[in-house]
């Protein structure tokens, strides 16, 4: 209650906006969660005014799916607070959908991507379309100027491989401002998935890898 009643003193507000998705990835642990309803506007108008100075990060579910997303990235905004989307980026691939986010206030975005193959995206996601849909979501906000973050989950056999392109990315692509690297959550794992401990690298392992491509 004390960083909330002095809002200077905190950082970062995570707001689950919806438990909806436009997408069905088997690696998602979100199933679990599924029992949270959806914020109303004026849950979230009471909240963040109650906050200043501090990145209110907009998760899901899937936020995109809200159709008053760009009301309630304005009410964030308008706030004094600064709007993050966290996203699978699909309806990003839709320029126009971008500009509206934008223009209402939206100041980043961290977008879920897991590297460069359509095969990925079969196995991890929610098909191989997602991965064009992701390609055109991060040329978009590329050509908008948008800082943007990359989450990407990181699975043995399937996509490992994809660490040292997904850093020459980054370091070719100056809006990116953040790549994080992240072991697949084997409790979240559909069943039908066939992901096992086989598929789970440590930390460690990734660190490794991250180090031995950037020497």
């Amino acid at each position: 209650e004390a960083g909330i009643v002095n809002g200077d003193l905190v950082q970062n507000l995570v707001l689950h906006l919806t438990p909806r998705c436009n997408s069905t990835c088997p690696v998602c642990y979100d199933r679990y969660l599924s029992g949270r309803g959806e914020m109303s506007l004026d849950q979230v108008k009471g909240l963040v005014q109650r906050f200043k100075h501090t990145q209110v990060f907009l998760f899901g579910g899937e936020p995109t799916v809200r159709q008053d997303l760009p009301e309630l990235i304005a009410v964030v905004r308008s706030s004094g607070n600064q709007p993050v989307l966290y996203t699978n980026g699909l309806r990003l691939a839709n320029e126009r959908y971008l500009q509206d986010l934008l223009q209402a206030g939206l100041e980043a975005v961290y977008v879920s991507f897991d590297g460069f193959r359509e095969e990925i995206y079969e196995r991890m996601r929610g098909g191989r379309h997602e991965y064009r849909l992701k390609l055109a979501a991060l040329a978009n906000l590329e050509r908008a100027g948008v800082l943007t973050g990359i989450g990407t989950t990181v699975a043995r056999g399937i996509n490992e491989d994809q660490i040292g392109p997904l850093l020459d990315y980054v370091r070719d692509h100056p809006f990116i401002m953040d790549l994080s690297l992240r072991p697949v959550y084997l409790p979240g794992v559909d069943p039908e998935a066939g992901m096992g401990r086989f598929e789970l690298l440590s930390p460690e392992e990734i660190n490794g890898m991250v180090s031995r491509h950037l020497g």
